[in-house]
């Protein structure tokens, strides 16, 4: 089985502090880390022995690492690993985790909030939904604004997609490169 582990490396590059977080995880989908202001939050998509395969957050504590928690129940059931791991950014304790799922074959972007540093998040919104949807998402954020980027797939040919989502009020500024 895959599993996921930290270590920390000090300047002169000497590991310490190793540690299992999870021992089943999805195989090939990559990992992402954001610092928060209370420490690292690292998201991975996570592997239940029913072949599970949802978003999970793990923040580092003055303790260790914490439990993984599921980001948004998406419940995808695939037998495969779909090489489309999440990606996470934060600002403070503004943190947003996005991520490409296909729960009951419908492949969809999707994007959630948290404002206490990655403790819990909000509902999701889709961001991108049908079957152009590629995933590969990341995310960047700042005091004024959260973007994503991801790709899409259709009949005319492939598409970087970016969105933005000010930070206070105005509407979704969204545009195909």
């Amino acid at each position: 089985a895959m599993t996921v582990r930290a270590a920390r490396f000090d300047g002169a590059l000497a590991r310490s502090e190793e540690s299992e977080i999870d021992a089943e995880t999805c195989d090939c989908c990559g990992t992402d880390v954001a610092v928060t202001g209370a420490g690292p939050l690292l998201v991975y998509r996570d592997r239940t022995p029913e072949e599970i395969r949802d978003i999970v957050a793990v923040r580092r504590t003055t303790t260790g690492w914490s439990t993984p928690a599921v980001v948004h129940a998406d419940q995808w059931k695939m037998a495969a690993c779909p090489l489309n791991g999440p990606a996470v950014a934060a600002t403070g304790a503004n943190v947003v985790v996005a991520w490409y799922t296909a729960p009951g074959e419908r492949p969809v972007l999707r994007m959630a909030r948290s404002q206490d540093g990655g403790k819990t998040f909000a509902a999701p919104i889709d961001v991108d939904t049908g079957d152009a949807v590629q995933g590969r998402v990341d995310v960047a954020m700042d005091a004024d604004a959260t973007w994503l980027v991801w790709l899409r797939e259709d009949a005319k040919g492939q598409a970087v997609e970016v969105a933005r989502f000010p930070a206070k009020g105005a509407a979704v500024q969204r545009t195909e490169i």
